[in-house]
């Protein structure tokens, strides 16, 4: 069922955005810099690359349920299975959220471009950083709720040598990222709120490493 859900919201954008390029000017804001001003303008026809990438990005987690699939055909005990079920879910799970995401990233930048374009205007109508850092925000904060079911595997979850080595500290290890990834989400929303612009993104990526930092030192001392 999950997969369908993910194929559905995947295909959404590009069905809705083909029966709106009808209606959307000959030309659109393509590119911005910085600081929102339109520094590039394009086909109305480049609306079609995100929703494309989408349903790529699609296909891309796609293979991986296909590989725990198989990986719980093969699997030699119930505990095995069970593993490869549970990583398959967590897969499906961030792959249908990835879809949601993008595909509101998409219907807003679209919104934008056509409330630009028809208003001849000559900077962005809405804070696009701001926006997009507050959907990866509320991402962080769903990936730090289902990191600590996440059961050891080389694909999904915090891997190191020593995680991948030890079921134990893989369940701690995952468990402390789980909670940093929660309040890395809480902290990106408001920030970005707050501040918005290309600063919101820089502090944005300083909270990841800090994170990652964070949870390196933490399983190296578990």
């Amino acid at each position: 069922m999950k997969n369908k859900i993910l194929w559905i919201i995947s295909v959404i954008p590009l069905v809705i955005t083909l029966f709106v390029l009808r209606f959307l000017p000959d030309e659109i804001p393509a590119h911005y810099d910085f600081e929102g001003n339109i520094d590039r303008w394009g086909s109305k026809y480049e609306e079609l690359i995100f929703p494309i990438i989408i349903l790529v990005m699609a296909l891309f987690w796609q293979l991986f349920v296909w590989h725990f699939d198989k990986k719980a055909k093969n699997a030699k005990n119930e505990k095995e299975t069970l593993e490869a079920k549970s990583n398959k879910n967590i897969i499906l799970l961030a792959a249908i959220c990835e879809a949601v995401i993008f595909g509101i990233m998409h219907f807003v930048f679209m919104y934008s471009a056509c409330k630009e374009a028809t208003g001849d205007m000559t900077k962005s109508a809405f804070d696009s950083f701001m926006i997009i850092n507050v959907l990866f925000g509320l991402m962080f904060i769903i990936i730090g709720n289902y990191l600590p079911r996440a059961k050891q595997n080389g694909i999904v979850g915090l891997r190191t040598g020593k995680t991948m080595n030890d079921e134990e500290v893989w369940k701690k290890a995952n468990r402390f990222a789980g909670k940093l990834f929660i309040i890395a989400g809480i902290v990106t929303v408001v920030e970005s709120l707050l501040i918005g612009g290309i600063t919101s993104t820089m502090i944005m990526v300083g909270i990841l490493i800090v994170v990652a930092i964070v949870s390196s030192v933490y399983v190296s001392r578990v």
